[in-house]
């Protein structure tokens, strides 16, 4: 199978399977995105060399806590500050114990907890309405949709006309004429979805196209540059054609958590 073929079914199968479980409801949200944040810590922890043992249980149990609260909570947010706390006051006393005392190694762990699962829990956040306690599919998939278009959008740009480089030690393919060419087609396909398909405020999913495509290049950048520092090319290899799971979200890591400022400041 080549690899070309290979990375196109992988990526359908993925995106059908995020997409029927965004739809679904609310519950099956949180339980893909929980997956997620699990499959992501083994890449993280090799990725910025958090030691095995104690980390990867205590990482397991807070994250299931977390969307356990999320998911069926008639108000998601009110127990993710006590979470993220209690993850905090654990990882440091845990610590506490070991044979040496390291506050990196715990300052890695509350870095991956917050990295991998706040993209979720801002995704999660947007799409739920506290008031009528209804989850809307459509305003988490629509960040969904500006990042695979941005994405798309900066590869082809790029590609055609791309000659200025934007960051070549970390990232050699990326220009910035692919950067301003996924942005702007990003807003484009924003503005027909919103406008002629899903009947949405266009004017509101501009701003968030916008900060979408700006935050998406960065986060990119950010995991480029952690893999760089590893020696490695990708994250994983969980996904066939694809690389790990680091690598298909790592434009959403920055995205979602600027579009939920966004989305507050505005709403």
């Amino acid at each position: 199978m080549s690899n070309f073929l290979q990375r196109a079914i992988t990526g359908i199968l993925f995106v059908a399977l995020l997409m029927g479980a965004i739809f679904y409801g609310h519950i099956s949200t949180a339980i893909i995105f929980v997956v997620i944040a699990l499959l992501g810590w083994k890449e993280l922890a090799n990725l910025i060399h958090i030691p095995t043992g104690g980390a990867h249980f205590t990482y397991a149990i807070f994250t299931l806590i977390l969307w356990s609260s999320i998911g069926f909570s008639s108000t998601p947010l009110a127990l993710v500050n006590t979470i993220l706390i209690s993850f905090l006051v654990v990882a440091l006393t845990r610590s506490l114990f070991q044979q040496k005392f390291n506050t990196q190694d715990s300052g890695k762990e509350v870095f991956a907890f917050i990295y991998l699962n706040l993209p979720f829990v801002s995704l999660f956040s947007m799409g739920w309405d506290q008031q009528s306690e209804k989850f809307s599919p459509i305003t988490v998939l629509m960040i969904f949709f500006m990042v695979w278009a941005n994405d798309t959008g900066a590869y082809l740009t790029g590609r055609a006309i791309g000659k200025h480089k934007m960051y070549p030690k970390l990232s050699p393919g990326k220009t910035w004429e692919g950067t301003v060419g996924g942005v702007i087609i990003s807003m484009l396909i924003t503005y027909i979805l919103a406008e002629y398909v899903f009947d949405l405020d266009y004017q509101y999913y501009l701003g968030a196209a916008f900060i979408t495509g700006t935050f998406a290049t960065l986060g990119d950048l950010f995991e480029s540059k952690m893999k760089r520092e590893r020696g490695i090319k990708d994250s994983g290899n969980l996904l066939p054609g694809h690389g790990g799971i680091l690598d298909r979200f790592d434009a959403l890591f920055l995205a979602a958590p600027a579009n939920y400022i966004y989305f507050i400041l505005v709403h």
